[in-house]
């Protein structure tokens, strides 16, 4: 088969397995980002002086190309199918970057499919808000294939930016390429040199690193480093695992209640792979998109797949030279690989259903994480969101009364029982919580539970509280 033939097939293959994520919804983060911001932007322009819509819904961020693309295009379908048609491009452009190492059709065409179609890249697919990563590994790659081609520092340096502009992780593939180039040249030659795009991509780092300092964009920190070191522990070994075996699908990934056996698979797999497979530059990138991922989660305890999408580029790499070095591990391949390709298809179908919008989505997070505070927290917000008072209050309490439990949880269950007239339910839920440490808006919550059924000793009480 010609090399024009089998392109085409793995355009076709991905995209008819991943086509049922252009018909998504708004889910999550979408309705504060798009519907009631985003689209709502009276200047374009003005996004590009500053965080991720001012710093009302992520100060710690800027990413300027994929918001001004948010708020043109205001389609949910559209932003869908620009979505999968980068990804599709990120494919091309990684199979020409296998091509240069293996240089043998099998084993490249297979890591290229991984890529596309492993489970793990449900996220950045069916979440529209996910396009930042999809846009800025997609920039990286391009920046990597310019160095590949030899083609002017400019270049490389132009499509770094862009990635930039888009997500930090743009950076990884090509620092991990030229860390790799640098380390292959002092073995072949005796010397450390740099590349010839070196400059001009460190002078492109600089410059996007003096944007965030000019425009006051924050690095979001947790507020103690108690609970950072179990976090990173599990968040690492985790997404080892989830590349290796994609099951169950964690929608939301509470780090904290995650099945520990998994995470500690995780880290032999990646011990493993450090010690006995020759690729430094897929295990840099591995490891690298993990640890980069790792801010975001001190601070909210969610490791997302989307996380996992540029650190995919590592495990392909990983993969690809277990293949190149073994060779019955290529037959079995060629034997199973219809029946892979046939399954992760009806997987994606399936888990494109689930991000089809919030309530099956937060449905699905719930009975993955029954024991997630977090994730009962997030199932009551999209009931709210739909008018579902008396849901949201079961699952309000549900998860406050959870080992980890959000600490709005209670107060958001008091609201919501008074919004569909339960005002006894409310007071005895509030009352039954505790007495300390208590939140002005969960006080002024429990004062209008108490007012409600006409408890004034409680309700002189509470207003004392509330200086009232």
């Amino acid at each position: 088969m010609t090399n024009s033939k089998l392109l085409l097939g793995l355009i076709l293959l991905s995209g008819v397995c991943l086509f049922p994520y252009t018909q998504g919804g708004l889910v999550w983060d979408d309705h504060i980002l798009l519907s009631e911001g985003l689209w709502k932007t009276e200047s374009i322009a003005s996004i590009w002086f500053q965080s991720v819509q001012g710093g009302e819904i992520a100060s710690q961020y800027y990413r300027p190309i994929p918001m001004t693309i948010f708020a043109l295009v205001q389609s949910i379908t559209m932003l869908h199918v620009i979505a999968l048609l980068v990804h599709l491009g990120s494919t091309l452009l990684l199979r020409e970057w296998l091509n240069v190492r293996f240089n043998e059709p099998g084993i490249v065409y297979i890591g290229a499919l991984l890529f596309a179609l492993h489970p793990i890249q449900t996220e950045v697919l069916g979440w529209a808000s996910c396009l930042p990563d999809i846009l800025a590994v997609h920039f990286g790659l391009w920046a990597v294939a310019f160095a590949l081609q030899e083609r002017t520092s400019v270049l490389v340096a132009g499509a770094l930016l862009c990635g930039l502009l888009s997500k930090e992780i743009a950076l990884l593939p090509l620092m991990a390429f030229g860390l790799d180039s640098v380390w292959t040249a002092y073995r072949e030659e005796g010397r450390w040199s740099m590349p010839t795009w070196g400059v001009p991509v460190v002078v492109a780092v600089i410059a996007i690193a003096l944007l965030r300092v000019i425009l006051q964009v924050e690095t979001v920190l947790p507020s103690g480093f108690e609970t950072v070191p179990r976090t990173t522990f599990v968040t690492i070994g985790m997404g080892w695992f989830s590349w290796l075996v994609p099951f169950p699908h964690y929608p939301v990934r509470d780090v904290w209640v995650l099945p520990m056996w998994s995470v500690y698979v995780g880290w032999a797999w990646c011990i493993l792979c450090l010690i006995t497979i020759r690729n430094r530059m897929g295990w840099l990138i591995a490891m690298g998109g993990l640890i980069l991922s790792l801010p975001p989660i001190w601070v909210g305890y969610f490791a997302a797949e989307r996380y996992l999408y540029v650190a995919s580029i590592g495990f392909v790499w990983i993969t690809c030279t277990v293949l190149s070095t073994n060779r019955i591990a290529p037959k079995i391949l060629k034997g199973v690989g219809i029946v892979w390709i046939f399954s992760t298809g009806v997987i994606h179908w399936n888990r494109a259903s689930t991000w089809s919008s919030d309530e099956r989505l937060f449905t699905e997070a719930v009975n993955t994480l029954p024991t997630s505070g977090y994730t009962w927290h997030l199932q009551g917000m999209s009931q709210i969101q739909r008018g579902e008072f008396s849901k949201a209050f079961d699952s309000f309490k549900t998860g406050s009364e959870q080992e980890r439990f959000h600490h709005q949880s209670r107060e958001f269950a008091i609201r919501s029982a008074l919004e569909v007239g339960l005002a006894m339910e409310a007071f005895e839920f509030a009352e039954q919580g505790p007495k300390e440490g208590l939140s002005k808006g969960y006080l002024e919550a429990w004062l209008q539970a108490a007012r409600a059924v006409g408890q004034d000793e409680r309700t002189l009480e509470l207003e004392r509280a509330l200086g009232l």
